[in-house]
């Protein structure tokens, strides 16, 4: 089954998805590039996996432009809704559906998605089932991160402590945390041609105060979400905590970071 294992993030809350909205867009220009080095473009028919909020798809939907089109899919009726009202282009479908159950008649000219593998129970059964909805010739790109491999120099002691909580947190409900480096081996066994890949470094220095909410963010949405309330707020409060001795470490040690590396891999479906 290509079933999402549990999510650990939170869903359902308009500040939830306006997290969503500002992680997405640290990450924008990458993603852009990474589709257009994979060969989207102008005029494609495109299939979004796993949108969310829908940050992916309205870069698709710029890059197709508007005589393309993008049908973009998501499990989570709430973000769906608030993409509809988000993303301005009128080029973007969006529908509820699990990657099991979507079908479509006519095929895509490409299939992507970021971050979304790795929350999948099994992604080589997925990528099978999304590239039989793609034409032959058509394009298979992802977006994953290579998480587990993050530095700091010099090394901000906090920063590791902080991401290892967050590492377990992800192990526990199955993610896949070395996504990225899975891409070209998962892409040959679920029978598409080696992909060529694309690597970005999320790399970040001491005085990025973005990059450190955005950590505390992400680590409070999953606390949120999977805690059970009798210790939430304690919870809540030990990771405030080590976020904050974090950044107070990075900014006095001028540390730089790097939090993963993020993978594009894309081939074209014989």
């Amino acid at each position: 089954m290509s079933q999402p294992q549990q999510y650990i993030y939170g869903r359902g809350s308009e500040s939830e998805y306006k997290r969503l909205v500002r992680q997405g867009r640290r990450y924008e220009e990458e993603t852009r590039t990474i589709f257009q080095k994979a060969g989207i473009a102008q005029d494609m028919r495109v299939l979004d996996v796993g949108c969310g909020v829908g940050e992916v798809s309205r870069i698709v939907a710029d890059v197709v432009g508007p005589r393309g089109n993008v049908v973009a899919i998501d499990v989570d009726p709430g973000a769906l809704a608030f993409a509809r009202t988000h993303v301005p282009a009128a080029n973007v479908e969006f529908r509820c559906s699990t990657i099991d159950d979507f079908s479509e008649p006519d095929n895509f000219d490409a299939v992507v998605g970021r971050f979304i593998l790795m929350h999948l129970a099994n992604p080589v059964v997925a990528l099978r089932k999304l590239s039989s909805n793609v034409r032959s010739g058509g394009i298979v790109c992802f977006v994953e991160p290579w998480h587990g491999i993050s530095m700091s120099h010099p090394r901000v002691e906090a920063f590791h402590a902080f991401m290892e909580g967050g590492f377990q947190a992800l192990r526990a409900a199955g993610a896949h945390l070395e996504m990225g480096a899975r891409l070209y081996a998962d892409f040959i066994e679920a029978g598409l041609p080696a992909p060529q890949l694309h690597t970005a470094a999320a790399v970040s220095t001491g005085d990025d105060s973005e990059f450190f909410e955005m950590l505390l963010e992400s680590a409070q949405s999953g606390i949120r979400a999977t805690v059970p309330e009798a210790q939430r707020d304690s919870v809540l409060a030990q990771v405030e905590g080590i976020g904050k001795a974090m950044r107070e470490e990075a900014v006095s040690k001028r540390a730089t970071i790097l939090l993963m590396l993020n993978v594009g891999a894309w081939s074209r479906k014989p």
